[in-house]
């Protein structure tokens, strides 16, 4: 029996429990405790209950349910009521006895009991009492008046008349009981649910970077966490259900609240300090309930300001991952990772290609890590990320001067930076033609020398680059200078399309999960298993970086992983179809960016175009759009090429 299960109880008089127990079944009786009261032990003991936090729900009828919502109205209670059913059903189960019968009721009488009376012929008193004393005195007349005839009420009614020698019928049925046992687990869970989401948002709120301060419509703080405890200097234990004029009256959120509109990012002097602060009211059906207020020391921001742009100078000077990260069991995964051990021993420049998504990056930081230089710095960055105007200066660097705004005593570029480690290069093929001779000239002369500056620097430094573009044809269409693809183009590895190798993905997936929602895969590891063999049907646009995002959608779909296998079976294959495309090799970039024609028409034409000029020779065919001779014939097989 859970924890959970104990804060169920049901409140009843000791000897008429025996009577409700009757119907309910083992589950229900091992999962409510079971404690006797009646009138004044029923308060005292119900305080305890709560005081000691044993109670969450509690389950009562008649008078014992009165005395908990009267005097604990806060906690649920799942009341056995009678119904028009019960009151029915008591009276034929009564005439068994009597024809004279005398319904008791704790305070207030049953509604509906004229209809009842209709129903049967029989002769039917009703009557209430406020107390244990008066209900006994009652049930003493009845016996002197009419000994033959028989009670109906709750346990403690049918108890008292036992003890009277009487006559006494339950007025509760196994259906209101059961319905109300029912209620009692439907609020323990809405208590259960709602008690994660308040601590999931106390965690927020005291875990966040600005500090929350939140205010009722009566001026009362609700709420004042941690961050707002050490940038006013107050502890929250003397905050709450306090006005907040009399804690902090600078803050003007009365003002707030009265006008009803919104303030953001307002400067505000509180005490000594200054602080940057959100006002937000918060309504519900057009009245303002109260306000929320975020702020920030504006001190703290300026030190934080600091360290972001310390950190966004020294970003890619490690490399975080290495080749345990490459996944895959397939052939070509473990050729791949073969290669990268044999290219980290040397000193030549290796140029990476592959389409979006399959890993570039990944495996330039695994041969950083497994040559000499792996102590030494990584330094990564995108030639596509940065503007002509800015290459320059940012990958040589400058002197003090050089331009408007330039860095007192100049800038080591990144080439220096990276002095003694790895330089890569990525989107290397998105570099301007005429920088590219510049690029060359470093990478031959192995030294650089910074904009405005007349000093030569020597760099020790390996260089891997990475491109998504065919370079090749870059290089026909004068896109690319020759010289400096063949100084790249010196070691070199294709990274496999994640279409190329579906065998790998229940490991790959099966990785990713784990590394980033352990808790959401093993608690669902079949389901997961079963989702990771279903992607194996997919061809992969996106490679990689599309597959981590389907699963990454797939774990805020909680009500999916529920489902059975099957229906999750049926659902997977309908989204992985909206994720397929046809494949998609390495291209130009004239031709990735033709909007007029399809992809399927432009690679058919190309590959006929090809053809022709290769005389019909496959392999030559292959090496020039930029495949391997496979694939090229199964693209011959989808376009229907003879």
């Amino acid at each position: 029996m859970s924890d959970v299960h104990k804060n169920i109880i049901l409140m009843s008089y000791e000897k008429g429990t025996e009577e409700v127990l009757k119907y309910l079944n083992e589950d229900e009786l091992r999962s409510i405790r079971i404690v006797h009261a009646t009138f004044d032990d029923t308060k005292k003991i119900a305080e305890k209950l709560i005081q000691n936090k044993e109670v969450s729900v509690f389950i009562s009828a008649g008078s014992n349910a009165q005395i908990i919502k009267d005097n604990f109205p806060y906690i649920p209670l799942a009341e056995i009521k009678v119904t028009g059913f019960d009151v029915l059903n008591a009276i034929i189960k009564a005439k068994n006895y009597s024809n004279d019968m005398f319904i008791l009721m704790y305070k207030y009488n049953i509604e509906y009991l004229s209809d009842c009376k209709n129903a049967i012929n029989a002769n039917i008193i009703e009557s209430t009492y406020q107390d244990v004393f008066e209900l006994k005195r009652k049930i003493h007349e009845i016996k002197n008046k009419s000994p033959n005839s028989v009670i109906i009420g709750s346990s403690l009614v049918c108890d008292l008349a036992s003890e009277n020698g009487m006559n006494s019928v339950l007025i509760y049925s196994s259906s209101s009981i059961k319905n109300a046992v029912r209620h009692a687990y439907q609020l323990l869970h809405i208590i259960e649910r709602d008690a994660v989401r308040l601590k999931q948002l106390q965690a927020i709120i005291d875990f966040a970077y600005s500090g929350i301060i939140s205010i009722d419509e009566n001026g009362y703080i609700t709420a004042f966490n941690k961050m707002a405890e050490r940038i006013m200097g107050i502890s929250s234990g003397d905050t709450i259900n306090k006005i907040i004029t009399d804690v902090v009256p600078d803050l003007q959120l009365t003002e707030a609240l009265n006008a009803g509109a919104s303030q953001i990012n307002k400067i505000q002097n509180i005490e000594n300090k200054k602080i940057i602060i959100t006002k937000i009211p918060i309504t519900y059906n057009n009245q303002t309930r109260g306000v929320v207020a975020t702020f920030l020391d504006a001190n703290m921001v300026q030190a934080q300001e600091q360290i972001i742009r310390y950190d966004a100078h020294n970003k890619g000077l490690v490399a975080k991952y290495n080749i345990n990260d490459i996944k895959g069991s397939s052939k070509l995964m473990i050729k791949l990772r073969e290669t990268i051990k044999n290219y980290a021993i040397s000193p030549l420049t290796v140029l990476i290609t592959g389409e979006s998504g399959t890993g570039k990056e990944l495996v330039a930081q695994s041969i950083h890590n497994l040559s000499k230089r792996r102590n030494q710095p990584f330094v990564a960055i995108n030639c596509a990320s940065l503007p002509q105007s800015l290459l320059e200066s940012e990958l040589f660097g400058y002197e003090e001067g050089t331009f408007t705004g330039a860095v007192k005593g100049g800038k080591a570029g990144l080439f220096e930076i990276a002095n003694g480690g790895t330089i890569f290069l990525d989107e290397i093929g998105e570099l301007p033609l005429s920088f590219q001779s510049q690029l060359l000239r470093v990478l031959q002369e192995k030294e650089v020398r910074r904009l405005g500056g007349n000093k030569i620097i020597p760099v020790d430094v390996r260089v891997i680059v990475a491109t998504n573009v065919n370079l090749n044809l870059e290089v026909a269409e004068k896109k690319f200078r020759e010289d400096l693809y063949y100084r790249i183009n010196v070691l070199r590895i294709d990274m496999p399309a994640l279409r190329t190798h579906l065998e790998d993905i229940p490991e790959i997936a099966g990785s990713f999960m784990q590394n980033k929602y352990a808790n959401i895969y093993y608690a669902y590891k079949n389901k997961w298993n079963l989702i990771f063999r279903l992607c194996k049907t997919c061809n992969w646009p996106g490679n990689i970086r599309q597959l981590e995002n389907f699963l990454e959608r797939l774990t805020a779909d909680s009500d999916l992983l529920n489902e059975e296998q099957s229906f999750i079976e049926k659902e997977i294959l309908i989204l992985l179809k909206s994720e397929e495309l046809p494949a998609k090799p390495i291209e130009s970039r004239n031709i990735i960016n033709n909007s007029e024609k399809n992809y399927r028409e432009i690679m058919k034409e190309k590959i006929l175009k090809e053809l022709v000029r290769n005389n019909g020779n496959r392999k030559a065919t292959a090496e020039a759009i930029g495949v391997s001779p496979t694939t090229l014939w199964r693209y011959m097989k989808i376009y229907n090429i003879k």
